[in-house]
């Protein structure tokens, strides 16, 4: 299954939401989709969301979080993730056997 079909971006909210599926994605795969989301040229007028501070390191900002962000990381391993007013850190996400 697609990343794309497993998250779901409120552009309003300012959110990202894990709404599907059981597939764990790396921080980077995550990183990758948004980037590629908000690279596209329909997506030029919304805020950057996610940012890379180091290859394993990664931070929302512009006022973007995860949706519901006790539950989101769960579907994420293999980096840190900062909240955009730092007061969430995800940090050396890993999953011990199915969610």
């Amino acid at each position: 299954m697609a990343i794309s079909a497993d998250f779901t971006i409120d552009y309003t909210a300012k959110t990202v939401t894990h709404t599907s599926g059981t597939t764990v994605y790396t921080v980077l795969a995550f990183f990758q989709y948004l980037a590629a989301t908000f690279a596209s040229s329909s997506q030029m007028d919304d805020d950057y969301a996610f940012v890379s501070d180091t290859p394993t390191v990664y931070r929302w900002v512009n006022g973007w979080a995860f949706g519901a962000p006790t539950v989101d990381y769960k579907f994420l391993s293999g980096g840190g993730i900062t909240s955009s007013d730092s007061n969430y850190i995800w940090s050396n996400l890993y999953s011990i056997g199915s969610q």
